[in-house]
């Protein structure tokens, strides 16, 4: 196997996008242009270096490597014969001022409704005390977040003093509006969904404990929509739901995925024998896990059910956070061989540790042998250990992830922490 990488024209750290700022070839080849050439000389390059034709082309990635993966799909439907995408940033123009509307929910820090990092640790605690059991196990894990109906009063303070162990009226208020869908205050359309239940842990991420939002959405609002060089929160500011027309009308680099162009591009790719797996971490706290779910309904809706069954999955899955990891306290499993899942555990990691290139723990060798073999992806075992991080700790539990819209269910007799006590089951 051959791999190919590219820094798509620029050099930064994730959260600056200064690069990008009055430079549309830049941003052209951030959106789309970067990797579309990339692979397409890449594959020139590995055919003339071993002198034989590539048999099959594979795309793994994760979140903006999601997006991309899902932008070269639209674009060229012969590229991949096969693609693994996690967490996809695919709706650009609004997912980016969605975090920054978060953001904004939490500002000013003197401002009453604001929620310090000890909230919101009472907050995810609260969370996962109401919602481990929903699934009919009690594991620290929150495995059907979707059917919690979180009780926010046992959160709020019976006095009018703060204590440390409750929150507001106008705190909880900032807590529900981060759950809740963003929704555009004049039609009532959807804008972005919001975050699950289970996300909180990651909240920090998008919620700033000084003045100035999560740079994912300042940085876009400031260096791909307006030109400007800095963002301040000011009552002139633009608000994010004012900048949505012209982050429609601009699409700077064309990045966002069309749902119209892709599902037109996917009929291709699926009658040319093309395979994709979606995945998406429930406690993902950067990018909600229902913009996935939502994508995936979408292309059904659009392609319909049988055909998209014929050659895509979607797997949600609990406790893993924006791409690796799961939170101490949950210590969910979360390692499926995703994009750089295994080398953000060490660069001598390759695979899911200990289960390297078995498809049933590792997605990519799923994909291969789906692709190439015929062999159905219907699962896939995720992984963690003692130490989430550390798989020379033991492992600590393994269960299936079970293409949506099935579940895992513990079959009351075995252990919980082993696969082999689950089944997956499409509940009524």
């Amino acid at each position: 196997m051959a791999a190919l990488s590219t820094d798509t024209g620029h050099s930064s750290v994730a959260t600056d996008s200064l690069w990008a700022l009055n430079n549309t070839e830049k941003q052209a080849d951030w959106g789309w242009r970067a990797m579309h050439g990339a692979v397409t000389l890449g594959k020139r390059i590995v055919t003339a270096y071993y002198a034989t034709l590539i048999r099959h082309s594979y795309y793994s990635g994760c979140s903006t490597g999601g997006r991309q993966g899902l932008k070269e799909l639209q674009i060229s439907p012969d590229t991949f014969d096969g693609a693994l995408i996690g967490a996809p940033a695919w709706w650009v123009n609004h997912l980016n001022l969605y975090i920054l509307r978060v953001g904004l929910y939490n500002l000013p820090p003197s401002d009453p409704k604001h929620l310090s990092h000890g909230d919101i640790a009472l907050v995810a605690g609260e969370v996962l005390r109401q919602c481990d059991g929903v699934d009919g196990v009690i594991d620290n894990i929150i495995s059907a977040p979707e059917l919690c109906k979180l009780d926010y009063d046992r959160l709020l303070c019976r006095t009018e003093s703060k204590k440390p162990d409750c929150l507001t009226a106008d705190q909880l208020r900032t807590v529900k509006d981060i759950h809740a869908d963003w929704i555009n205050p004049e039609t009532k359309s959807l804008l972005h969904p919001g975050f699950s239940l289970s996300s909180e842990p990651q909240w920090p991420w998008v919620l700033p404990p000084n003045n100035i939002p999560s740079p994912y959405g300042t940085g876009y609002q400031s260096h791909f929509l307006l030109n400007t060089i800095t963002w301040s929160l000011s009552p002139t500011s633009p608000t994010p739901e004012a900048l949505i027309t012209l982050a429609e009308s601009l699409d700077p680099g064309n990045a966002t995925v069309s749902l119209t162009a892709l599902t037109s591009s996917l009929r291709t790719f699926a009658r040319r024998g093309g395979k994709l797996l979606l995945w998406h971490g429930l406690a993902d706290g950067l990018i909600p896990a229902k913009s996935t779910h939502l994508l995936y309904n979408l292309t059904s809706s659009m392609l319909g059910s049988d055909l998209v069954h014929s050659f895509m999955r979607l797997f949600l899955i609990p406790g893993l956070q924006h791409c690796w990891n799961t939170p101490e306290e949950s210590n969910a499993p979360w390692a499926i061989g995703g994009a750089y899942q295994a080398v953000m555990m060490g660069t001598s990691e390759w695979s899911v540790p200990g289960f390297e290139g078995d498809k049933r723990f590792d997605a990519l060798e799923g994909l291969i042998k789906w692709v190439e073999e015929g062999e159905l992806v219907d699962s896939v075992v995720a992984t963690t250990w003692d130490r989430p991080m550390d798989p020379k700790s033991g492992v600590k539990r393994q269960r299936p992830i079970c293409a949506w819209p099935r579940k895992a269910v513990w079959d009351g007799v075995g252990k919980v922490d082993e696969w082999q006590s689950w089944k997956c089951i499409r509940e009524a």
